[in-house]
């Protein structure tokens, strides 16, 4: 057999379904990095860049906007409680920073922080000496009972949340020491135990701090939607059909028995 008929050969892998074929390239070898130890392995995964979260730097607020607040808003009937309210919104919007937000958002949020507290007719550390001053130690109470809820958590971090309970820490911080300089600002004993006739209040609307702020339009057609602080309607209708439950003893809950 001669050089010639060798190379006429077929190959080793012949076949007559891949003659003719071309033959698959071969994989190119990986490439590793070398780790700090001087080992070889695996490419570090790279991790993906994450934006830093919003944090909410201090605030502010005018000391004549505080001093007209503390005059303002002192006297305000419980069946009024509401211009309370409208004066804590009023003095957010005037405040630095709040033009980055729709004040639709703003008094929603006010108003969905307030509502969390219904039923609550007394809190521990706020004051029943001054209305508005109180309204805003009762936000500022709400707003710190959903930082330890692990279902409201992520909502107080949302960037207008942040905002307003930046105003309203420093409202309150300038508040406290307005009073302290002018403690004849605040409500007497016997106007906080209702044994002094409150003064005339007629014509709180003709002023901007009692101003109402305008709402968040609904879609025509759609109805307003659940609050957030309330479970979903499913689970609503679920607890229902399940009844009242009493705790287990080992742990879980149980049925209760019924009468």
């Amino acid at each position: 057999m001669t050089d010639n008929d060798l190379e006429e050969q077929p190959p080793a892998d012949y076949t007559p379904e891949n003659h003719g074929a071309e033959r698959p390239k071969r994989p190119r070898p990986k490439k590793f990095i070398v780790n700090a130890s001087g080992h070889n392995g695996p490419p570090a995964k790279r991790k993906k860049k994450t934006a830093p979260a919003f944090v909410q730097p201090p605030i502010r607020i005018a000391p004549e906007l505080i001093a007209e607040f503390a005059q303002r808003v002192r006297y305000v009937p419980k069946s009024m409680n509401y211009y309370a309210r409208y004066a804590v919104a009023n003095v957010i919007f005037k405040s630095p920073g709040a033009f980055d937000y729709p004040e639709e958002d703003l008094w929603n949020a006010i108003g969905r922080w307030n509502s969390s507290l219904r039923g609550i007719s007394s809190i521990e550390g706020v004051t029943d000496r001054h209305h508005g001053w109180e309204h805003v130690q009762r936000l500022r109470a709400a707003l710190a009972r959903a930082a330890n809820d692990p279902a409201l958590q992520s909502k107080v971090k949302w960037k207008h949340n942040q905002f307003i309970a930046a105003v309203l820490l420093a409202l309150d911080n300038g508040l406290e020491s307005f009073f302290r300089n002018h403690p004849d600002g605040l409500m007497t004993p016997d106007e906080v135990a209702g044994m002094a006739p409150l003064p005339n209040v007629e014509g709180l609307q003709d002023h901007w701090l009692f101003k109402k702020p305008k709402s968040k339009p609904i879609p025509a057609g759609e109805a307003e939607p659940a609050p957030d602080f309330l479970p979903a309607p499913e689970e609503i209708a679920a607890r229902r059909a399940r009844g009242p439950q009493m705790p287990a003893l080992f742990g879980g809950t149980k049925r209760a028995k019924a009468e």
